[in-house]
C-alpha cells in the first residue's frame, strides 16, 4: 500500500512539474516578445535623437559657460581711544562676493569674466 501511494505521489508530482514548466515558458516567450518590441522602440529613439544632436551639435558645440564663486564674511571688533580720553567700539561686518565665469566658445578664443561686490 505505502509503494502504491508512493508511486502515485511521484507520477502526480511528474505531471504537476510538466504542467508549471509549460506556463513557465509560455511566460519567458511573452517577455522576450515583450524584449524585442522594446529594444525596437529604443533603437527608434535612439535614431531620433541622434538625428537631432547631429543638427544641433555644430551651432551649440563647446558652449559652456563655468561658474566659480567665493564668498566670504568677516566681522571685525574695532576698539580704540579717542584724544579726549573716551573708548570707543565698533562692530564691522563686510560681505565678499566674487562671481567668476569663462567660456571657450572657439579653441583660440577666451572670455572671462569677473563680478565682486563688496558691502
Amino acid at each position: 500500500m505505502k509503494k502504491l501511494l508512493l508511486s502515485t505521489m511521484v507520477v502526480a508530482s511528474l505531471f504537476a512539474a510538466n504542467s508549471n514548466t509549460t506556463d513557465v515558458q509560455n511566460q519567458i516567450n511573452s517577455l522576450k516578445s515583450q524584449i524585442q518590441k522594446l529594444q525596437k522602440q529604443v533603437n527608434q529613439n535612439k535614431n531620433l535623437s541622434l538625428s537631432n544632436m547631429k543638427k544641433v551639435n555644430p551651432i551649440k558645440s563647446n558652449n559652456h559657460l563655468y561658474w566659480s564663486y567665493d564668498i566670504r564674511t568677516s566681522l571685525d571688533f574695532i576698539d580704540y581711544k579717542l584724544t579726549n580720553g573716551d573708548t570707543k567700539t565698533n562692530n564691522v561686518l563686510s560681505n565678499r562676493v566674487i562671481l567668476k565665469a569663462f567660456n571657450k566658445p572657439a579653441p583660440n578664443l577666451l572670455a572671462r569674466l569677473t563680478l565682486e561686490a563688496n558691502s
